[in-house]
């Protein structure tokens, strides 16, 4: 292509012109169109330097004044110039250049050049990382968008780019010394020699052209998913953050401070595995390949521990703030598509990892999918085979549908349900995930504690919690939790929780709980027990702090003293614990309240509602009181502020804090006259209003409380969308009124006076059926299914489609009031 060297004289030549602004012109243009020939897709800066034509004019081009030339030829000049010296840091910053302004075949060249060399992840800070895989993201959308969104017989960017040349009678050369040349006769698609040249029809061309960008892009995204697979950035080390020291040589997980983590870190996390599923998404759509399948699961199984982590110290889900992560929402899709895949192809082996995949799973479902989890849940492939007799308790019957039952919530028999599960797992010593175990221990803790208090949740009062608990159960399982709830079975509980507390104390037995990758309690240090041990421990004694049995209390003293052995040194991590519930339960009571006292991620909360709250409250050491009346105040009210030193004290000042809650729950009541965002939100707010209106239902409201509590809420969900909606449609049909021409008029307005008709409808059912309504002090359920009928009626003859899908609200809704099912039983 270069073998006349007169072009390059005449380049020279033009140089050597410096006060003629034209010959500069000219020697720059023809610079930069030898250069964009010369140096196409996959040429690397050895290749370069080895071509004296090439490296002849990029030295011409190294001594061209930039400032004078347009900033897109510069910066192309620039792109040539750092490939052939391969300045990668200057190729990283022309790439982004380029995918800014939309000149993405220059985008491409300069990233498929940064990208050459596998990112290396592996010793890069969460900051870096997060960058780094958000280019690489950008890389492979541009790699992925040339393979199926550009025809290389019709574009010339893409021609020039990689090399090739149209000839007469639609026919293309591909040059030996491309890219496309040589990936060709590495994939083996073509017997010529690496010495002669192709020429192809636009047929032969195309196919070539996919079959090796699709090589291409999955070989680029199997090496960066290895690395990242590797990775330390991605899971902290545990034993490092609660012991500040590890002693593994060349431990795989990042030494991370605690003084570093906070929220901003836990969200860091999360962000960087929704990263890489979305890069790992472009491979599963362009290699349609089994073994793909393994890949997601390894990370969802990372997302979940991202998610949920072993320890509060690196935050919990009541620090997830999507609005933070800018892939929240198209990752999140990825996800659900990946989780029912899992869940539709989930089979018993192998067994080791069986109970930890379905729980990860159906935890997933149930937070970013919850209106579709119950259906295709109760259809995952495991549930129509045979049974391994592992998974059969006493009397026949599955642990897996009492599994789904537990973490659903919605059966009055669901948390019985769960004990029974823990029991059996624990009894059977059935293989499952350490922290899975103590994440669904906790949640049948808090559950008993949220629920247990009052019949019928009437009333969420005087309850001692950790804030990541109270979070959790207000954004994630109050608008779905049965309020019939029963919750007497937590002595299933305590009885196996003992075994448990035996197996990892002491070491043995423990080989069925699993950590980390593939290794299981029994062969990893110590400290990673302890912290188990803590958290259950917490657990439990949260459970008897707020239960208020004494004979569960002695119950939960036994338990700890037993941990107790003569010249035994307890771990700090819970030897204060022990150590208080040796004395009495006022001790351990103490210890509990104080277990977070000194914490920066998580806090204990003492949550009074203001219609019992004591007019000057007791605060206890180590607990932040929060006096609340809406439910859907609580995030708000618990924004951080300093827990009261009660030694340091005085009456007054807390008497000035308690006034400045309430006046700052007035602000806060006045700012959710805003509309909330999101459908979890308005059941949310919606459950919160019915929950206070129950005393109004009498003393024995019977059946008419379930109906109240369960499926209405539902119903208000689907009216308040419908008038809504009918507001925002209205006005657009307003501002449409004012621009259309005469004859659609016409039309305007009859539809207006069907908006106006729903509207109507819709505010009228909202009136009779809001929980304040006098309608429901006679407990009518006849009534009431008449009402709901109508509102079947309203919402499935709806002129317009709503914002958000009412299908799943509206068939509960009916499935409870209106049609009648019996009562399912454990």
């Amino acid at each position: 292509m270069f073998s006349q060297g007169h072009r390059e004289e005449t380049i020279e030549l033009l140089l050597c012109k410096g006060d003629s602004k034209d010959a500069l012109r000219r020697a720059q243009e023809c610079i930069l169109e030898r250069l964009s020939h010369g140096i196409s897709f996959g040429l690397n800066s050895h290749a370069i330097r080895s071509d004296p034509t090439l490296s002849r004019l990029t030295h011409f081009a190294s001594q061209l004044d930039l400032t004078s030339m347009s900033q897109i030829k510069a910066a192309e000049l620039s792109m040539f110039i750092a490939i052939s010296q391969d300045q990668r840091s200057r190729l990283r910053e022309l790439g982004l250049e380029f995918h800014k302004i939309g000149h993405s075949s220059a985008a491409l060249l300069c990233l498929d050049q940064y990208f050459s060399r596998t990112p290396q992840i592996q010793n890069m800070g969460l900051v870096n990382a997060i960058e780094e895989l958000d280019l690489f993201y950008i890389y492979v959308n541009i790699l992925s968008a040339t393979v199926y969104q550009t025809d290389p017989c019709k574009d010339i960017a893409t021609a020039t780019l990689f090399g090739f040349q149209w000839m007469t009678d639609n026919k293309f050369l591909v040059p030996r010394n491309t890219w496309l040349h040589m990936a060709a006769l590495e994939l083996q698609l073509r017997s010529a020699t690496s010495n002669s040249d192709f020429i192809l029809s636009a047929s032969e061309l195309r196919g070539l052209f996919h079959c090796v960008l699709v090589d291409h892009i999955k070989q680029r995204i199997d090496a960066e998913n290895d690395e990242c697979a590797r990775s330390k950035v991605f899971q902290p080390c545990l034993v490092f953050a609660v012991s500040g020291f590890c002693t593994q040589p060349n431990c795989p997980e990042a030494h991370v401070s605690p003084s570093v983590i906070d929220a901003g870190y836990y969200n860091m996390r999360v962000r960087l595995h929704l990263q890489q599923i979305l890069i790992f998404q472009l491979l599963r759509e362009n290699v349609h390949v089994d073994m793909e399948y393994r890949g997601t699961k390894f990370w969802l199984h990372r997302l979940c521990d991202a998610l949920h982590p072993p320890h509060h110290i690196f935050g919990s889900i009541s620090h997830l703030a999507l609005s933070t992560i800018p892939e929240a929402a198209k990752g999140l899709d990825v996800v659900k598509d990946w989780v029912r895949t899992l869940v539709y192809r989930q089979e018993f082996l192998p067994d080791v990892a069986f109970l930890t995949d379905v729980i990860r799973a159906t935890t997933l479902a149930f937070m970013i999918d919850r209106s579709e989890a119950d259906d295709y849940l109760k259809h995952a492939a495991y549930f129509s085979m045979r049974t391994p007799p592992m998974y059969i308790r006493r009397g026949d019957s599955s642990v897996l549908p009492e599994l789904l039952a537990a973490m659903s919530g919605t059966y009055t028999w669901s948390l019985t349900a769960g004990f029974v599960f823990v029991e059996h797992v624990i009894m059977r010593q059935l293989p499952i995930n350490i922290g899975v175990l103590c994440d669904l221990v906790d949640f049948l803790c808090s559950s008993v504690i949220f629920c247990g208090r009052h019949p019928g949740m009437a009333l969420l009062h005087d309850v001692t919690v950790p804030r990541s608990w109270l979070l959790r159960f207000i954004e994630y399982d109050l608008p779905y939790v049965n309020p019939s709830v029963q919750t007497s079975a937590y002595h299933l509980l305590l009885m196996c929780i003992g075994d448990l507390l035996e197996q990892l104390h002491g070491g043995k037995g423990s080989e069925y709980l699993l950590y980390g990758n593939s290794r299981n309690l029994s062969n990893v240090p110590a400290v990673v027990r302890h912290v188990f041990i803590a958290r259950i421990l917490k657990a439990i004694c949260l459970l008897g702090y707020n239960i208020r049995n004494d004979l569960i209390k002695n119950k939960i003293r036994q338990l700890l003293v037993s941990l107790r052995y003569e010249g035994c040194v307890l771990p700090s991590l819970y030897s204060r614990y022990v150590d208080a519930a040796s004395n009495s339960w006022d001790e351990l009571a103490k210890a509990i309240c104080r277990s977070l006292q000194h914490d920066t991620m998580d806090e204990m909360i003492q949550l009074l509602h203001k219609s019992k709250a004591p007019a000057r409250g007791c605060i206890l050491p180590g607990v932040r009181e929060v006096v609340y009346d809406d439910l859907m105040d609580i995030r708000e009210l618990l924004d951080p502020t300093p827990i009261h030193d009660t030694t340091q004290s005085e009456s007054e000042q807390i008497a000035a804090a308690i006034f400045i809650q309430r006046i700052y729950r007035k602000v806060l009541h006045h700012r959710r006259d805003v509309s909330k965002i999101g459908t979890t939100s308005l059941h949310a707010r919606i459950y919160a209003s019915c929950t206070k209106e129950v005393s109004q239902l009498g003393d024995n409201p019977g059946r008419y409380l379930r109906l109240f509590l369960g499926p209405l809420p539902h119903v208000l969900v689907c009216l308040e969308t419908v008038r809504i909606d009918t507001l925002s449609e209205r006005k657009r049909a307003k501002k449409r009124l004012k621009k259309c021409s005469p004859h659609e008029t016409h039309a305007l307005n009859d539809w207006l006076m069907q908006i106006k008709k729903v509207n109507r409808a819709a505010i009228n059912l909202q009136k009779q059926l809001s929980p304040g309504s006098v309608f429901h002090e006679r407990c009518d359920d006849k009534q009431l299914r008449k009402l709901v009928e109508e509102v079947n009626d309203l919402v499935s003859s709806l002129p317009f489609d709503t914002s958000s899908d009412l299908s799943n609200d509206l068939q509960l809704a009916i499935k409870g009031i209106v049609v009648e099912h019996p009562q399912a039983h454990a």
